[in-house]
C-alpha cells in the first residue's frame, strides 16, 4: 500500500486481524473501515460495520474501539447488492405459502437441500412449488440436478444471478442466518433457518426473539420431520407469516446516511 502512494480508505474483513495489524497500516491510509461481527478484539479504525442484529449492539463493542470511531451496527447497514434494493417494491405478502425458496448457501456440505426436499416432497403440487438454489461448488450438485430434472413442481438454479427475483417471488425460505438473512429481510421474506456455524448462533437467537425467523436449531441432528413440522406450522398460520414479514422489513429500516456517504466523509 505504501508502494502505491497510500490509500484513501482501507476496508478490513478478517477475523484474525485486530488493532496490531491496523496500527501498522495507519500511516499509509486516510481512514480504516472494519467489518466485524464477533466483537471479541480491539480495533484501531475510523468506521466499524457490524450488520448483524442484536438488541444492544452498541454495547458489544464497548472498550474495543477508539473514541472517534463511527459505529454502524444492525441490518439497516447491511451490505446488499443493488438488485435487492431495487426489488423492495413488490406484491403484498398475505401470509399464504405457495412458493418456497430453498437456499443454504453456495456449498451446503451437509446437503440440507436434499433433506429439505425430502420433507417437502409429499406436499408439492400446484399449490406448493419449490425453487432450489445451490452454488457450483456444492458437492451434491449433480445428484440434485438428476433429482430435480423430472419433478414438475421443483426448479433447480445453479449459481443463480437472479436471487432478488427468486426471493421476491417466494412466500417462504429455508436457509441459514448468514448474509442471505438481510437479503430475505429487506424483501420481507419469512424464513425457517438452521444454525450452520458458531458465529451464527447469537444472531440467529436474536432474530428468533425478534420474531423475524423460526429456527430449527443446530444442523447436527436435524431431521426431515422437524422441517416438515415447521412448514406445516406456518402454512396453518398465515397471520404468523405476515407478522414475520413485517418484522423482517422493520429491522432493515434506518434514517442514517448511506455507507457510501460515510466513507466519503460526509
Amino acid at each position: 500500500i505504501a508502494g502505491i502512494g497510500g490509500a484513501d480508505t482501507l476496508i478490513i474483513d478478517h477475523y484474525a486481524i485486530d488493532e496490531r495489524w491496523e496500527r501498522v497500516l495507519r500511516p499509509v491510509v486516510r481512514q480504516i473501515c472494519v467489518i466485524d461481527d464477533l466483537a471479541d478484539r480491539r480495533h484501531d479504525c475510523d468506521v466499524l460495520l457490524d450488520q448483524n442484529y442484536f438488541p444492544e449492539f452498541a454495547e458489544r463493542y464497548q472498550g474495543l474501539l477508539p473514541a472517534h470511531c463511527r459505529l454502524l451496527c444492525g441490518p439497516s447497514h447491511a451490505l446488499l447488492r443493488s438488485e435487492f434494493l431495487d426489488a423492495t417494491v413488490q406484491r403484498p405478502r398475505d401470509g399464504s405459502i405457495h412458493r418456497v425458496l430453498v437456499f443454504y448457501g453456495g456449498a451446503d456440505p451437509d446437503n440440507l437441500t436434499g433433506l429439505t426436499l425430502d420433507a417437502l416432497q409429499p406436499r408439492l403440487g400446484r399449490d406448493l412449488q419449490v425453487d432450489v438454489v445451490v452454488g457450483a461448488i456444492n458437492p451434491h450438485v449433480e445428484v440434485l440436478r438428476a433429482r430435480c430434472a423430472g419433478q414438475q413442481w421443483v426448479r433447480l438454479h445453479v449459481q443463480a444471478s437472479n436471487m432478488a427475483q427468486l426471493m421476491a417471488s417466494a412466500d417462504l425460505a429455508f436457509g441459514a442466518c448468514g448474509t442471505a438473512t438481510w437479503e430475505r429481510c429487506i424483501l420481507g421474506l419469512p424464513a425457517i433457518v438452521v444454525v450452520l456455524a458458531d458465529n451464527q448462533r447469537p444472531s440467529t437467537q436474536a432474530l428468533v426473539d425478534a420474531g423475524v425467523v423460526l429456527s430449527l436449531g443446530e444442523v447436527s441432528g436435524l431431521t426431515g420431520d422437524q422441517i416438515a413440522g415447521a412448514i406445516d406450522h406456518l402454512i396453518a398460520d398465515p397471520e404468523l407469516c405476515r407478522e414475520m414479514s413485517a418484522k423482517a422489513r422493520a429491522i432493515m429500516h434506518t434514517d442514517d446516511a448511506p455507507i457510501e456517504e460515510i466513507l466519503e466523509g460526509d
